[in-house]
């Protein structure tokens, strides 16, 4: 009983010692700003780390007291609130990871996770298929760029959300009404951008149907073997080859010899000089 005591006793002056908030995790956009707030601190100087490895120590007061581990984060970094809070500024993908503030008696962590914001999305056709009832078009919304995270796309119409993700089917009859444009706006954890498309049939005027793709493949292809032939016979002619026939009865006989390894006759070699 008296061992469970003291361990028991052991442990409170353990989390007594040193209290752990809850990490929190935080997002930020490259080339912008993000501050960490710490509660509870108190006014005592604070050792900041980044990846287990101390970066400064703060000293609460105002203006607050830094002193720094590494001077590559002098410029960027910054103490609101009497020391109390830490801005990194100018972001880099590189400060993504895990933060600890320590104190006697507090310690903190935080992870931030740093994106790229999102370039403006394109619109393309992708296929169109027309008839006499109309034409359904094929759109694809993308945005380039790497570091940015998911990203998940929508198109609305009107103001009101139609359809989730970057592929839509749109129809299109004689009958109908005009199309209202489409707007396709793309997001990730730090930017949202968007498009509008006000009419997909002029967006798909220079796309081909899914038969008239198959005939310029065709199309393509044929004219592949015949620039293939050209530039053969070229090289035959610039190499002095001759391309000719040979009567019947001689290319018969040459075909014999071929087989046969035949030898000159008597009176062939009589005939020589």
């Amino acid at each position: 009983m008296d061992v469970f005591w003291c361990l028991l006793l052991a442990l409170l002056l353990l989390h007594q010692a040193t209290c752990t908030s809850d990490g929190a995790e935080l997002t930020g956009a490259v080339g912008r700003s993000v501050t960490f707030h710490l509660k509870n601190l108190g006014r005592k100087a604070t050792a900041w780390s980044f990846h287990n490895d101390v970066i400064v120590t703060v000293k609460f007061g105002n203006p607050p007291e830094a002193t720094f581990f590494d001077d590559n984060y002098k410029p960027r970094l910054a103490f609101p609130k009497n020391g109390s809070a830490l801005t990194i500024s100018q972001l880099r993908m590189d400060d993504a990871g895990t933060y600890t503030a320590k104190t006697s008696g507090v310690k903190a962590t935080f992870t931030l996770h740093v994106y790229r914001e999102l370039t403006m999305p394109t619109v393309t056709c992708v296929a169109q298929n027309c008839s006499a009832g109309g034409c359904i078009y094929t759109l694809h919304c993308t945005t380039l760029g790497s570091g940015s995270g998911n990203i998940s796309y929508n198109w609305s119409t009107g103001g009101l959300s139609w359809q989730e993700g970057p592929t839509v089917l749109v129809e299109e009859s004689p009958l109908d009404k005009p199309l209202i444009p489409l707007t396709c706006t793309a997001q990730n954890p730090v930017s949202s951008r968007n498009i509008t498309v006000i009419s997909p049939s002029a967006l798909c005027a220079g796309t081909y149907s899914s038969r008239q793709a198959g005939i310029m493949a065709a199309l393509v292809i044929g004219a592949g073997v015949l620039l293939a032939v050209v530039i053969f016979v070229i090289y035959c002619k610039s190499k002095g080859w001759r391309i000719f026939h040979l009567p019947t009865a001689e290319a018969m006989n040459t075909v014999s010899c071929w087989k046969t390894s035949c030898q000159p006759t008597k009176k062939e070699l009589g005939a020589q000089p």
